[in-house]
């Protein structure tokens, strides 16, 4: 039986229980996004699995009778060992971030994420890093890059996207 608070309404879950609640969401996000995924494996060329951070996209498509699809899931990781330093004014990023995604009107891929939130997410790198983008689409991650004086590798196997990504770059040149 719940405890009650002094007004009589039930109290919520323990800190274990909602700690235990916790673990298992996360690990059914990871799962989640790791079916989503062509097999990654850490130690192929050092890379190292780091986690996951949530878009909440705010308003999308409704469909009848479904759960909103209104956040992803951006899987992120390093290329060799990354530190971790507690030490004052070391930064501490979001792990859910909230920004409207790019209209419909102004698209040119399907689903292109918004620069704004490429930016957030890339301010980890470290200063004069490289971004690998293997799904690079039309190019969003390669102008948030260039925006902020990263390298980028982009990888899209459609010449229309690969043109798209060029042409976006190129003006920022």
């Amino acid at each position: 039986m719940k405890q009650k608070t002094k007004k009589g309404k039930p109290r919520g879950a323990s800190f274990a229980d909602v700690l235990a609640h916790k673990r298992q969401m996360r690990a059914a996000v990871e799962k989640a996004a790791a079916d989503k995924m062509v097999e990654v494996r850490s130690e192929i060329a050092g890379w190292i699995y780091r986690g996951i951070v949530v878009w909440d996209k705010g308003n999308c498509r409704a469909i009848p009778n479904r759960f909103r699809n209104d956040c992803e899931y951006i899987v992120w990781g390093t290329n060799g060992p990354r530190k971790t330093e507690y030490k004052p004014g070391a930064p501490v990023f979001p792990g859910c971030y909230q920004i409207p995604g790019v209209s419909s009107q102004r698209k040119n891929h399907q689903t292109e994420k918004p620069v704004e939130l490429l930016e957030k997410l890339l301010a980890i790198c470290l200063e004069g890093g490289t971004v690998l983008d293997p799904f690079m689409g039309s190019g969003s991650t390669g102008v948030a890059c260039r925006r902020m004086g990263l390298g980028f590798v982009g990888i899209e196997r459609d010449k229309w996207y690969y043109g798209t990504a060029k042409q976006r770059m190129e003006v920022l040149e």
